[in-house]
């Protein structure tokens, strides 16, 4: 989320007056595309029109030349007496109705073979690739008509791979058990067909153009066309005109299809490179994306500038306020503009100078009333001990211990010691921890095998933290008073958790299990500011809470795994420790 800064609603105002300089230009790509679309549906379907139209008529044609060849004197004479005829004359009428169909072939250009089949005589007479004079079997006759009555009535089917136009005299020997007279099959030439496609081709931008006939998959396209029938039959064309969005190999294309309407088995399709149809709307498109890139260039320099000349000193001069808002009275600004910030930047340095001075005095009362009462809290700690230490060592010398009594006048020695050492409140760890080991060691002396330890050593990394004095020791003596007092013997561990600049040290004992309300109690009493000054538990709190000003460190009380007490004390290292 940004934030609600001057430099932010300047960014976003240049940034807005660019975004609707990218729309219009947007605008005016889409149009562009438009119009060219538009252009293309209009000179596009007019070309497939025609050209339809021409394959239909030429379709047509090929009937009406079939129509007429059937009912010629050469072919009717020839089928009317070919049983009468002697073989010579046989001969000679196979001839001239073969010369009469070469005619006929030679005059239609669009004839590239033609064949008629007599199934009451089982011959064929061909012209083109066909020889002239074929006789057939009955039984091959009888395959053929099979063949061609195969799906009932077609006008239009193939031949090798050719479209080719049939017509069966009489017709309706298509659909019934009749045999007919003749049978009349003529090709389609292939060299006409790929000429009207290539004229569809070179029409504005069209890549290829096919003919497709669906049924057979017989395929016409133009010489520079790859093999993309397969996927121009997948596609649904609707409408007199269609076009469709295509791509394939990896190219986009735009297929514009019509069915032809006299023959709808027949699919013309032109094949346009998308990429040579929207040339000029692509131009328009980089010109855009160069647009857009300077665009971004200018706004990076003109936000940098904005940056360095009014928003770095906005945020120099919002870094000094909090700054001093943490109380850091000390910071200044270094006047290095040599505009109204600069005089903004003397203005705060004075006032900054000012409000130390102000603050200095009450600042030092307010150190001076807290040293005085941490020493106060602190002596109140030193009486504890006194009367059962002295106990132990007048019993010791009367038991003639004396290795025993040389121990404990060392550890008593070291013990009053460290708590009449009124020079330093505040102290390294190590000498806190060595101090409340020399206590429980005198304890150990006084109950023996009623009390277990398990003291866990300083870690290296907070053996030199600084923290006031006597802040471990009487939480060892609270475990000491409470638990022999409830058990025979009573178990006793110190261990040390650290969570990054916090240490906290957990004091845990055996002791008989407390209820929650106990444990909620003792929580409140450290945190109470009505609390009893002599409560040693309730002192540690708040000695800690005033050496460090931070509302973690203090004690903080749980039930131990153990299965009575845990007291959590939490301690920091202070910045730069």
């Amino acid at each position: 989320m940004f934030r609600r800064t001057a430099f932010t609603r300047l960014f976003v105002i240049f940034l807005v007056c660019l975004l609707v300089l990218e729309g219009a230009l947007f605008a005016l790509i889409a149009w562009s595309r438009s119009s060219v679309q538009h252009e293309l549906n209009q000179s596009t379907a007019n070309s497939l029109r025609y050209l339809s139209q021409q394959f239909d008529d030429d379709i047509a044609n090929l009937q009406y030349e079939m129509q007429c060849a059937t009912q010629s004197r050469f072919i009717t004479h020839l089928f009317a007496y070919y049983q009468t005829m002697k073989p010579s004359e046989r001969y000679t009428e196979l001839n001239d109705a073969l010369t009469y169909l070469e005619n006929l072939s030679t005059y239609n250009r669009n004839i590239d073979r033609l064949e008629l089949y007599s199934y009451q005589h089982d011959f064929r007479l061909g012209v083109g690739k066909a020889p002239a004079v074929t006789y057939l079997s009955r039984d091959e006759m009888r395959s053929l008509l099979a063949e061609v009555r195969e799906g009932g009535f077609r006008l239009l089917s193939s031949l090798e791979g050719e479209l080719t136009v049939n017509y069966m005299v009489p017709i309706s020997s298509y659909v019934t058990d009749r045999e007919p007279t003749f049978y009349l099959r003529v090709s389609f030439r292939r060299t006409r067909v790929l000429e009207s496609l290539q004229s569809l081709a070179t029409d504005r931008n069209a890549a290829m153009a096919y003919l497709i006939y669906l049924p057979e998959k017989v395929v016409y396209a133009t010489p520079a066309a790859p093999d993309h029938a397969a996927a121009l039959m997948s596609m649904a064309f609707t409408g007199e005109v269609g076009f469709l969005a295509t791509k394939v190999d990896g190219r986009k294309y735009v297929a514009v299809g019509k069915l032809l309407d006299e023959n709808p088995d027949c699919l013309l399709v032109q094949l346009i490179d998308a990429q040579k149809l929207y040339a000029f709307p692509n131009r328009l498109q980089n010109l855009m994306v160069l647009f857009t890139a300077c665009g971004f260039v200018a706004l990076a320099f003109y936000m940098l500038s904005v940056r360095r000349t009014v928003a770095r000193p906005i945020n120099d001069l919002l870094w000094a306020f909090d700054r001093i808002s943490e109380g850091r009275l000390q910071t200044r600004l270094e006047p290095s503009y040599t505009d109204e910030f600069d005089r903004l930047s003397r203005h705060f340095n004075r006032m900054t100078a000012q409000l130390a001075g102000l603050i200095e005095k009450d600042y030092k009362q307010t150190i001076l009333l807290q040293d005085a009462k941490m020493k106060h809290l602190q002596v109140q700690i030193n009486p504890h001990f006194l009367y059962n230490s002295f106990y132990l060592l007048s019993h010791l010398v009367k038991m003639e211990d004396q290795e025993a009594a040389e121990k404990l006048s060392r550890y008593l020695g070291d013990y009053f010691r460290y708590i009449t050492d009124q020079s330093r409140n505040v102290l390294p760890l190590q000498e806190e921890y060595d101090h409340a080991v020399i206590y429980l060691s005198i304890q150990l002396m006084r109950f023996g095998h009623r009390v277990c330890a398990e003291i866990e050593p300083v870690p290296k990394a907070f053996a030199s933290l600084a923290v006031p004095r006597l802040i471990l020791q009487p939480l060892l003596e609270n475990v000491l008073e409470h638990g022999i007092e409830a058990d025979d013997q009573v178990r006793v561990k110190l261990s040390f958790h650290w969570e990054g600049s916090y240490l906290r040290i957990w004091v845990e004992d055996s002791g008989s299990a407390l209820a929650d309300q106990t444990i909620s109690r003792l929580n409140a009493q450290c945190e109470s500011e009505e609390t009893p000054a002599g409560h040693a538990l309730s002192n540690i709190h708040r000695r800690l809470a005033i050496h460090y000003g931070d509302p973690v460190c203090g004690l903080s009380f749980s039930r131990s795994p153990l299965g009575g007490l845990r007291v959590c004390l939490t301690v920091k290292q202070r910045e730069g420790a």
